[in-house]
């Protein structure tokens, strides 16, 4: 139950920076359009991150894998606070997406990866394509 609080945290979190991120940067006399930037940043960060962390969580270690995402998204969190600089703030950007893709992925259901052990799944989708097929 913690891990799920703490996963829906994050969430609100990534939502919370995403939007934040053009008035932090209005204060600190950037443009909207730096903003639009970091947020893409983030956004591909938290994708790729997804690409690594998934398979990580399959095989078991879904609770470390949130933990490091959590304290890389408060890391990524804390240097662009103190940092100044567009560099900087990439790179701040680039961590908190990349903490954010870890914290909040999920694991794949129960179901599939029984499936996926002994080849249910291919029989289904197998059966499946051939009634819907023309």
């Amino acid at each position: 139950m913690l891990i799920i609080a703490l996963t829906f945290c994050c969430f609100v979190m990534g939502q919370g920076l995403n939007s934040g991120t053009s008035v932090f940067l209005a204060g600190q006399g950037y443009g909207a359009s730096l903003a639009g930037v970091l947020v893409l940043v983030f956004s591909i960060a938290a994708a790729l991150a997804r690409l690594f962390v998934g398979p990580v969580i399959d095989n078991g270690k879904c609770s470390l894998v949130i933990i490091a995402g959590i304290a890389i998204l408060i890391a990524g969190t804390a240097l662009s606070a103190v940092v100044q600089g567009i560099p900087l703030f990439t790179i701040s950007r680039l961590l908190q997406g990349v903490g954010f893709g870890a914290a909040t992925q999920q694991p794949r259901p129960p179901q599939q990866a029984s499936y996926r052990k002994n080849g249910s799944a291919k029989a289904l989708d197998t059966t499946a394509s051939d009634r819907l097929s023309p």
